[in-house]
């Protein structure tokens, strides 16, 4: 031989000096090394003799489409499988293979020493070989393992993980995958697991080795929660947080962090930006609450807000980015194409026609709503959600109030208008904050013209709220609200007039309607049908929250309120939640709890103390109870008081959107559920109130009111658009993914009990867990390999399963017993390549292969596993469904009466089959790679009662019925 390899036991060879060498391979079975060199013994295939041949003389004998299993050099690693010869080349004075390694989704040139020629399924099932007496269960414990394996991979389904996905997560992730394009916009509904489907996207993306570095860009107020949620939903516990667990002053240093999260307001900022340009490039970026990169068209030109630049910036630094929001599309065409044109600027040409060919949609925009998703068992998941207006009436305490503040208002703005432009404008904000804290609460209106006045004084003693960095517009309320009044007066008399708006706010507070409406009319028969009932309660001011904690406080004791609000941090904001879940009953939350904060768990009731003046916030607040995990009907009640400043406007507004809400939801057939945390969110996004109320200076409310149907009537049509766009983004249907070989908790059960069986141990359901463990009793193979298990082990599958002292082994696709059987189950001498078996009700044949696309710069994109079946000359069918049930139970060998009734041209017609399927999934992003077939068996008529195939499965089935 040329070089120091030596052949492997099995490996075909054939003689340097013989002319008739091809014709006349050899197989290796014995190596000899001595003093005198090296020999082998060899099994000449066409005579049968078998000779001791010097290594020198020997060369490689495997051809193109020979089967062979990788057989390394010990220190070299595990071995790598089952593979088919691909390619032949001659290189440095040594022969290698181009072996494509199907399962594991490689091509690899290696020397031709380290293989040994095996019989593959398809050879195997051309020559009528079926196997051992339980080739048939081992031909479904293989099935099982690959499908299991790639079903995982494919949709991140059966890893280690603290949630059980969806349907419309699972089918989501799946084609995002299967697209081989990772540049999407999320748009699910509030409350559909937008986060639980990016963390499985990008388990599964690490998982193929495909990603790296991930950077994830989210509001300032969520980075810790997205590092808990990927920590304890997803056991990706890697990520940091830019600027909280980590630095970066050298920006060389970047290339440190793999896995990071990022407010996307502190990325924005110059310092911040520069250095994250200077990272390495990205694999993947995410984007949470994306519908906050926004630019406007203004003529020819654009204008971009910082966020936006941010986004532009990464696009340049990675080559995919991953969208996520619940609206995307709030009645501004320019702003949604602009999002689009983020993920797919090579399509922008394309967009500029995308009210002609909305189909683009389909290639960039997955779309789930809240009225179509369903659990594992096609049971709707939510409940319906129901939103009630209580309005108050005034007492003439209040009425005179207003009545004053409406004077106080109209001199402020007559001061504005003669003002000059930065003078008027600050005397317009301040009166504008005014209104809307009238229309919140009299106690914080109060608070706000103490301050004033102390500020008219030049007094120190007055209290004011600390002031807020405000990069989060929920806070905008909160902002206004502490911002510092000019020191000079707006008009003469401001300082007697807002003596006298004080003194009317401290009589008006001693019979407070709107107060006592919450009490009363909300509160009181809530409480009556359920003492312990919890409530979410929202306002857009801080003043306000304060009043409505001391009065729950006065009434309910102050270890029954939590509170949450733009001045607390990330930690103390969670201990609040955690309080309100465990102890207490009432949570009073500003805008800071409207976005990210989940409380679906423990609590269905929600009550608006004021409503926002960007009605959008309705659909965030809502959300945060009405979202995945909610096992009630969510009821919403909203109060308005009717006798503020703004009662014709607010009202008439409010009153307009319920309608064209209902309407559209005619349209749509949408159900009761989705009016006002959807659908009037979605209309709201168009309404710019505040610009409303600042034409409504001075102006009739009949004016007003047709300023109102104007932009009411926009926004429907508006709303009409989006409806018509996202009739082409993709969705979930159930049935899409019918004719998939689909995976199930189930299916792992199967396996896992199969195996254990089929080395040699026992599963025994558990006497005192019935239904949630097993005990396996587990062989000394499997122990020897192994340590640490017990030869008896409890197990479980549910996640739930948590019995307090008990040490058991929770099974999942990530635990070492699992990954050991797996392997076992794909060793080549495990067998199972065929077998006979029996599938449905006819004759026929069945295969298994594993197909591969690729990119145009030869990187695997995706992968997946296909059966093909036959019956008689019939078409060749997909994944047949009676595979999957086959899968579930323990299976022996058909009569050998099916193997003459199958045809034997099955594998070239199931290989003219995949290759159109390789055509026919392709696309401008996926490429055909090849295939590579898995097993192959031969089908025989079912019996009539199948009970006959599972004879002995019932004195071994591992599964109690309640699992």
């Amino acid at each position: 031989m040329t070089n120091n390899l030596l052949p492997a036991l099995g490996a075909w060879v054939v003689l340097r000096d013989t002319m008739d060498a091809e014709r006349n391979p050899g197989v290796v079975h014995k190596i000899m090394i001595s003093n005198h060199g090296a020999s082998a013994t060899v099994q000449w295939l066409r005579t049968k003799q078998v000779d001791v041949v010097s290594l020198d003389r020997l060369a490689c004998g495997f051809a193109r489409g020979h089967d062979v299993l990788h057989d390394p050099s010990p220190g070299y690693g595990p071995p790598l499988g089952t593979g088919v010869v691909r390619a032949i080349r001659d290189i440095g004075g040594q022969r290698q293979l181009l072996v494509e390694f199907a399962s594991r989704g490689e091509r690899l040139w290696m020397p031709w020493q380290r293989f040994r020629f095996i019989k593959g399924p398809a050879f195997r099932f051309k020559r009528g070989d079926v196997g051992g007496p339980d080739a048939a269960e081992r031909f479904r414990l293989r099935t099982l393992a690959h499908a299991l394996v790639f079903w995982n991979e494919n949709t991140g389904a059966l890893s280690r993980f603290d949630i059980d996905p969806l349907p419309h997560q699972i089918h989501l992730v799946h084609h995002i995958l299967a697209s081989g394009n990772l540049n999407w916009l999320v748009a699910d509904d509030v409350g559909l697991g937008k986060t639980i489907e990016a963390g499985l996207i990008v388990a599964a993306l690490r998982q193929r080795s495909l990603a790296s570095r991930i950077l994830i860009v989210v509001p300032a107020g969520l980075t810790r929660q997205w590092q808990e949620d990927l920590k304890l939903k997803f056991g990706l516990d890697d990520f940091l947080i830019y600027g909280t667990d980590f630095s970066v002053g050298d920006t060389a240093h970047w290339k440190l962090y793999d896995r990071v999260i990022a407010s996307m307001d502190q990325l924005k900022a110059v310092a911040h930006l520069g250095s994250i340009m200077e990272a390495e490039p990205w694999d993947l970026v995410i984007f949470d609450e994306a519908h906050r990169l926004t630019r406007k068209q203004k003529g020819q030109s654009y204008e971009k807000s910082d966020r936006f630049r941010l986004a532009e910036h990464l696009r340049h630094r990675t080559r995919n980015i991953l969208m996520l929001t619940a609206t995307p599309h709030q009645g501004r065409q320019d702003q949604f194409v602009a999002l689009l044109h983020l993920l797919r600027p090579e399509l922008a040409s394309d967009m500029e026609g995308i009210d002609f060919d909305q189909s683009l949609l389909s290639r960039m925009v997955f779309r789930n709503r809240k009225a179509d998703v369903t659990d594992a068992e096609g049971n709707f998941i939510f409940k319906g959600q129901t939103s009630r207006m209580i309005q108050v009436d005034a007492n003439p305490e209040l009425t005179e109030l207003e009545d004053q503040l409406a004077a106080y208002l109209e001199e402020g703005y007559r001061a504005a208008r003669a003002s000059g432009s930065s003078t008027g404008r600050a005397i317009g904000f301040v009166m504008t904050v005014y209104r809307k804290l009238a229309a919140s609460s009299i106690y914080t209106l109060m608070q706000a013209l103490i301050r004033r006045l102390a500020r008219l004084e030049a007094s120190s003693s007055a209290k004011v709220i600390e002031q807020l960095e405000i990069q989060d517009d929920r806070f905008q309320g909160e902002f206004e609200e502490a911002q510092e009044t000019p020191s000079a007066a707006f008009f003469d008399g401001e300082a007697d007039r807002l003596r006298l708006l004080i003194r009317g706010c401290e009589v008006a507070l001693l019979d407070d309607v709107k107060m006592s409406a919450f009490l009363s009319c909300i509160l009181a028969p809530i409480l009556s049908a359920n003492p312990n009932e919890k409530l979410l309660i929202f306002t857009e001011y801080r003043g306000t929250q304060d009043y409505i904690r001391h009065k729950l406080e006065e009434n309910f004791g102050p270890h029954k309120v939590s509170v949450i609000n733009g001045g607390m941090d990330v930690e103390e904001r969670i201990e609040s939640i955690r309080h309100f879940e465990g102890n207490g009953q009432f949570l009073v939350s500003t805008e800071a709890g409207g976005e990210g904060i989940n409380l679906q768990r423990r609590c269905h009731m929600l009550v608006n103390f004021d409503l926002p003046w960007n009605p959008m916030r309705l659909a965030q607040r809502i959300g945060r109870l009405y979202r995945y995990g909610q096992q009630n009907h969510v009821s919403a009640f909203n109060l308005e008081s009717l006798a503020s400043a703004d009662e014709g406007v607010v009202a008439k507004m409010y009153e307009r959107l319920e309608q064209v809400a209902r309407d559209l939801a005619t349209v749509e057939e949408m159900t009761r559920e989705t009016l006002i945390s959807d659908i009037v969110g979605e209309l709201a996004g168009l309404l710019d109130v505040e610009e409303i109320l600042e034409e409504a200076r001075g102006a009739t409310v009949k004016r007003t009111s047709e300023r109102i149907d104007e932009a009411i009537e926009r926004a429907r049509q508006a709303s009409e658009v989006q409806r018509d766009l996202f009739h082409h983004a993709v969705s979930y249907q159930a049935d899409e993914l019918k004719d998939t070989l689909q995976m199930g908790i189930e299916h792992l059960h199967a396996f896992v009990g199969g195996m254990i069986y089929a080395l040699g141990g026992e599963v025994k359901p558990s006497q005192r867990f019935p239904g949630m463990a097993w005990r396996l009793v587990l062989p000394a193979s499997v122990r020897e390999n192994l340590p640490g298990l017990d030869a008896e082990t409890l197990v479980a599958f549910d996640r739930t399963f948590a019995p307090e002292g008990v040490r058991f082994e929770r099974l999942d696709m990530d635990h070492r017993l699992v990954k050991y059987l797996l392997a076992r189950s794909l060793d080549y001498d495990f067998e199972g390549l065929t077998a006979p078996i029996a599938l449905g009700e006819h004759a026929g044949a069945l295969g298994l292969s594993i197909l591969h696309w690729q990119d145009e710069r030869g990187r695997r994109m995706r992968s997946e596993l296909t059966a093909l079946h036959q019956v008689g000359g019939a078409d060749i069918q997909l994944n047949p469904r009676e595979l999957s049930e086959f899968l579930l139970e323990p299976q022996e060998n058909a009569p050998s009466g099916a193997v003459q009734s199958v045809s034997g041209d099955f594998v070239q017609a199931a290989e003219t089959r995949i290759d159109r399927l390789l055509a026919e999934r392709s696309t401008g992003a996926l490429l055909p790679e090849g295939y590579g077939w898995i097993s192959l068996a031969r089908c025989e008529q079912a019996p009539e009662s199948a009970s006959q195939l599972a004879s002995t499965a019932e004195a071994k089935e591992p599964i109690d019925a309640d699992q």
